[in-house]
């Protein structure tokens, strides 16, 4: 699982100080940067490199959810298919069948995030300039 989250060491506290309007665009910016994240790994994981075949299953189990509000928001994008970590990471070893498996690693949540931090972190910092 991937999230955005604000790391509140002080800092919720500084911006909620800072103005009346600072959480809901705090809200907003976590909100549309999680659904960025969440279209970006779709995208990642619907070509290559990625699975052999493209069903579409495993990209409909690719989902979002928020959490909180205002400076306590935070945005969660993960996939509950079994099979994800191993997709993501790569896997070699003997499965649960007995069967001995390889495949190389195929990222897409960690390319998505990668992709997509640089912006939220951006429009965190033009929240407010402490």
């Amino acid at each position: 699982m991937l999230q955005f989250k604000v790391a509140d060491n002080g800092l919720g506290a500084r911006l909620a100080a800072a103005g009346a309007s600072v959480p809901a665009a705090v809200e907003r910016v976590v909100r549309s940067n999680g659904q960025d994240l969440l279209v970006a790994t779709k995208d990642a994981a619907s070509h290559a490199p990625g699975p052999e075949v493209i069903t579409g299953h495993y990209v409909s189990t690719i989902q979002m959810d928020v959490q909180g509000s205002g400076t306590n928001t935070q945005a969660n994008v993960w996939t509950d298919a079994p099979f994800g970590a191993r997709l993501e990471y790569g896997y070699s070893g003997t499965d649960s069948s007995g069967r001995y498996a390889f495949s190389n690693p195929h990222p897409h949540f960690s390319l998505a995030y990668q992709a997509i931090e640089p912006k939220f972190i951006s429009d965190m910092e033009n929240i407010v300039v402490l």
